[in-house]
This record gives structure tokens, sequence and C-alpha cells, in this order.
């Protein structure tokens, strides 16, 4: 019986921790300087390394914290990592059907959100977690640095008229536009991976990142082209 209580507040704690990591980074308390939404794009440009860099190099410490961790707390971040990514694209769908908004329909489609759980899920899989748990922790930060959470407050407080979101939209078109390639952009994570690889860790596990990055590759080609085609 003792055995079994230990058990419980060991898994108890693992939950708990790996729940208050997820949160530390949403709330954007690691972002370390805030980069001009122009210089994001020219990020984008130049590819995905550089896309994330900014984001990889605020949240190494904690991926570096990864390594010793048992799978059931890795599992436990990347199941809260999934549905905080989920819950915030969810949310960007309800207003886009409550207010009718174009830009928001043509940028968070019904497949799009309903399959981001399914895309993301790669990483549950046993010999992905703790890669899967670093990429999660460098998306949650770049998402916190690009201001993902401010952008939904701005839409959903109790003072936001369908015609003040239709502003702020089309103010902000560009910068929530960013969110999807973001998450885009990690689903076909050639420079994540090459990230990954200055860990310690994670320099003695190449295949193991090859196949990982195979997988991802094969899994996230197709959920977002419908908003993307639509804008272009």
């Amino acid at each position: 019986m003792q055995d079994l209580m230990e058990g419980w507040r060991g898994y108890v704690s693992d939950q708990e921790e790996a729940s208050l990591l997820v949160e530390q980074i949403w709330s954007g308390s690691l972002v370390k300087e805030i980069v001009l939404l122009e210089h994001q794009q020219a990020m984008l440009e130049e590819g995905i390394g550089s896309f994330f860099s900014g984001a990889f190099n605020s949240v190494k410490g904690k991926i570096d914290d990864l390594a010793d961790w048992k799978d059931q707390k890795l599992m436990a971040f990347i199941n809260n990592s999934i549905k905080k990514i989920q819950d915030f694209f969810n949310s960007m769908r309800e207003v886009a059907m409550k207010t009718k908004n174009k830009i928001l329909l043509k940028l968070f489609p019904k497949a799009a959100t309903r399959n981001i759980a399914d895309k993301l899920g790669v990483f549950r899989r046993p010999e992905y977690l703790k890669p899967g748990a670093a990429i999660l922790s460098v998306v949650l930060q770049k998402l916190a640095e690009l201001g993902a959470q401010a952008v939904l407050d701005a839409m959903t407080g109790g003072s936001a008229t369908a015609a003040k979101i239709g502003i702020f939209i089309k103010e902000n078109a560009e910068k929530i536009k960013m969110f999807v390639e973001a998450v885009k952009a990690a689903l076909d994570p050639n420079g994540i991976v090459e990230m990954l690889g200055q860990i310690a860790f994670f320099k003695e596990a190449a295949d193991l990142l090859l196949n990982l990055k195979k997988d991802l590759q094969k899994a996230g080609k197709l959920e977002f082209n419908e908003g993307f085609v639509a804008l272009r």
C-alpha cells in the first residue's frame, strides 16, 4: 500500500511539474526580446532554423532538463502542450465562427482545428517522447514570443464587439497568420530537428531524429493548406 501511495504521489508530482512548465512557457515569462513582425517574416523566409532560433535559445535550458525526465512526465508535458495548442486554435476558430470574419475563417478552417492534435500526435510515440517534448517546447515558446495569448485575449475580452474584433483582425492579420505558420513549420521541422542536434543528449541520437523528421514530414503536409491557399 505504501509503495502504491508513493507511486501515486510521484505520478501527481510529474503531472503538476509538466503542466507548470507548459504554463510557464505559454505565459511568455521566458521571452527574452520582442521581435518585430517584419523581422519574424524575414526569418521565416530564411528558413525554419532561423525562424525558431530565438525560441530555441530561450528554452534550451529547459530542453536540457528533459533528458532526465521519465516517460510518464514527458508524456504529461506533451499532452498538456498539444492541448494548449489545440485549445488556442479551437478558440480562434470559435471567434471566427462567432464573428463570421472571413480572414479568420480562412486561416482556421474546420478541418485544420479538428486535426491539430492528431497531426502532433506523432510526438506521443514512445521513441519520440524526448525530441517531441523538446520540439513542443520550442513551438510553445514561439507562439508566446509572437503574442498568441495576448491576441486571443484582445478578441475574447468583455468589450470585444464584432466590429472591434474585425478591425483588430484586419490590423493584425499578418501576425495571426504567423501563428499558423509556426505550427505548420513545426510539422515539417527540418530546422528544428537540426537545432536539437546541438543538445548533448540528441547528438548521440542522429538516427532517431532522422526517423522523427521523416514521420513528421509525412504527418504534417495537408492540414493548413486550405487556409493558406485561400489567402494567396
